[in-house]
């Protein structure tokens, strides 16, 4: 026991002091105070990390959710602009079908006139086909009007929707344009014909 005494100088105030024998903590003692402080750190550590964890977490799903939100807003613009574009242009090709039938109507005409067969059957199969186009054109009209509701639209299923739609009355505008210009090419085709054939 003396021999893990040691001398140590214990009065602070006086320069010489007093010594006195005291027992140093032993290795043991030391070791444990020293594995006994450090878990109580270790647990503070990891309770600051899990709340940084947390934190971070939240303010990620909370950006993410703003991203994705912002995200569905820029498509429904962007689907709503394509819509709005596909209406203009489609009501733009369906106001000049009209124009169209009456230039192919008295090209038609001229040929019949040229040809004896104005008040033929083939005059009037013409007619009654070109009653059919005229209320096609009346309800391509409605039906287009229609469509413009889906440019008020919020979601990208109603505006894609609206999209296909007027696609869908494009192709047939398209094709009624394509007949009467088709018919027009061969009422010129025709003419030239009966007019080779009266210069013989």
């Amino acid at each position: 026991m003396i021999r893990n005494l040691q001398w140590t100088k214990t009065s602070p105030i006086s320069k010489h002091g007093y010594w006195s024998l005291f027992q140093p903590p032993s290795a043991k003692t030391r070791i444990t105070g020293g594995m006994m402080a450090e878990p109580v750190w270790m647990s503070y550590i990891g309770l600051i990390t899990g709340a940084v964890g947390t934190v971070t977490g939240i303010y990620g799903a909370i950006t993410g959710s703003k991203a994705i939100r912002l995200a569905a807003t820029h498509k429904a613009l962007d689907l709503r602009l394509k819509l709005e574009k596909a209406l203009v242009v489609a009501n733009s090709q369906l106001d000049e079908i009209p124009d169209l039938l009456r230039r192919a109507t008295a090209s038609r005409n001229s040929v019949l006139a040229a040809a004896g067969a104005f008040n033929s059957g083939t005059k009037q199969l013409w007619d009654r086909d070109l009653e059919t186009d005229q209320a096609a054109i009346a309800s391509l009209k409605s039906e287009l009007e229609t469509v413009h509701r889906y440019a008020a639209a919020t979601t990208e299923v109603e505006l894609a929707q609206g999209i296909g739609l007027v696609h869908a009355l494009a192709i047939k505008i398209s094709q009624l344009e394509s007949k009467y210009t088709d018919t027009m090419v061969a009422n010129d085709v025709a003419r030239r014909d009966l007019e080779a054939a009266r210069s013989r």
